[in-house]
Order: C-alpha cells, then structure tokens, then sequence
C-alpha cells in the first residue's frame, strides 16, 4: 500500500511538472480555437460579482447557440424558477421572460433595462458564454508589442467539476486606467465592449457615472486598457475551453465565474429557443 501510495505521488508530480512546462501562450492559442468552435453550449453557470452594494450572487442553468445567437436561461438561485430567452432578430429585440409568479404573465424586458441590468450587474445577456472573454485575451495576440508568454504562467493541473485542467495566471503589468472621451451616443457598455474591456469596472471607477447610460457625447471618462490586471483561468484538458475565470484588480476579485457540466456543440432540438418548447414553463 505504502509502494502504490509513493508511485500515485510520483506519477502526480511528473504530471504536474509536465503541465508547467507546457507553452502558455500555445495553450491559450488551443482555448481561442476551441471557443471559436464551439457553436453550442450547455453548462450550469456559478457566478459571483463584486458590485457597489456588495456581492451578486447567481446559479442559472444556460443553453446557448452562438450562430445566430439564442440563448435560454433559467435561474436556479436565487429567483428558482425563472425562465429568460433572447433569440437574435426575435422579440423585437427584447427578453422574454417567465417570472414565475407575480405578475403571473410572460413578460418582453429590454436587456440592458434596469431589472435584468440596472447599475449594479456585469455585462447584458447578449454577452452570455465565451465571446467578451475571448476578444480580451485575442487582443493580446494582435498587439506586437506584447509576448504573451511574458503575462501568462502554467500553474500545473486541478481537478475542478471531476475534470483535469491547466491552471493559468495572467499577469498584465501594463495594466493601467486612460482617459477616453465619449463619442456619439455611446454609453458605457459599447464603450467596454468596442475596447475588450470590463463595462462594470469602467462604472466602478468613474465615480460619478451612475449607470451604463450616464455619459454624453464630449465627456472624458476613465477606462482600463485591457480586461484585468490578474486572471485565473482552468482550461479543461480535453476540450481547452475555461470552466472557471477569476478576473481580479486592485481591490482583490471583481469577478468569479463558473461553467459547470460543460456540454460542447451537443445538438438542440429544432424548437429549443422557442417559448413554446414542451420543457419550458412560458
């Protein structure tokens, strides 16, 4: 027993210093990829985000197709129960919603409206799965000035939702806030959005925004130059895609997001990302 325990600790190690060794940039290279074919997904989703009143705390269970995008959410906790689908070019544009309850109707919501967004949420609907995440790091490899293998270590391997993962550290020292001057009519969120970066820390930061809508054309607002100055990343060996993503600033985390029972590029049926679908309690 004592012999196999000592082979089980060496075997680790070896695995482990097998993973360090491993090219960060190459393995981040493989996650782009894998995102970028993953046209379907299914996973429950853990999130925790630092907000000015504290935490927001959610579980949904997520079906999504990213092309063209349809999405189905329905909240575990808190809110149990409650049902919401965007499908691109329907609704109007808006969210369909079963509250479940009061006021015992579906309801047409606009997603960056202030009950599913408001002033102290990260990131609409729209942004559901991988896409904002995979533009901040594909910055990095667009800008020639920057060695990502300089920002990013390989921790070696975890064990998170029974699956093997890298454990990666991304490390920007560069990281720092700029003024940028409000063009047109954008508002916070298609300013984070056309920078790749956290539309919830460019509201943090400038103290006297007082939500995604208050700025005007011809102000001078703050915003980062990239996503996070530290971020944690574990890519599932098998499919390279990240189950957990830990973003974190100064002020220690702002956000914590985790993709459990991932499925990947698993078919739905025609009529999944309809309100009428036989599962669903529209």
């Amino acid at each position: 027993m004592i012999k196999i325990g000592i082979l089980l600790i060496i075997c680790l190690q070896a695995f482990v210093i097998q993973a360090q060794n491993e090219n960060p940039k190459q393995l981040l290279k493989e996650m782009l990829t894998a995102i970028e074919n993953a046209n379907t997904l299914k996973f429950r989703f853990v999130q925790k985000e630092r907000v000015k009143s504290g935490w927001n705390n959610a579980i949904v269970d997520i079906k999504l197709q990213v092309n063209p995008q349809k999405i189905y959410i329905k909240c575990v906790d808190p809110n149990k129960g409650v049902e919401l689908l965007w499908v691109e070019g329907k609704y109007n544009g808006y969210v369909y919603v079963n509250p479940n309850g009061f006021p015992y109707i579906n309801l047409k919501l606009n997603q960056y409206g202030f009950i599913l967004l408001g002033d102290e949420k990260h990131h609409p609907i729209d942004e559901t799965g991988f896409g904002l995440f995979y533009r901040a790091i594909q910055s990095y490899f667009l800008d020639s000035s920057v060695d990502v293998n300089d920002l990013v270590d390989c921790k070696g391997m975890v064990n998170f939702d029974n699956r093997s993962c890298y454990y990666l550290e991304l490390h920007d020292p560069n990281y720092r806030f700029t003024d940028y001057t409000v063009q047109g009519n954008e508002n916070i969120l298609d300013i984070a959005q056309r920078n790749n970066v956290a539309d919830y820390i460019i509201l943090e930061f400038n103290e006297d925004v007082d939500d995604y809508f208050d700025v005007e054309a011809g102000q001078i607002i703050k915003i980062p130059s990239a996503y996070a100055p530290k971020a944690i990343l574990y890519l599932e060996a098998s499919t390279f895609l990240p189950l957990l993503l830990e973003m974190h600033d100064d002020n220690g985390l702002y956000e914590h997001y985790e993709f459990l029972n991932l499925e990947v590029n698993s078919p739905f049926a025609k009529d999944e990302f309809s309100d009428d679908f036989v599962e669903y309690g529209f």
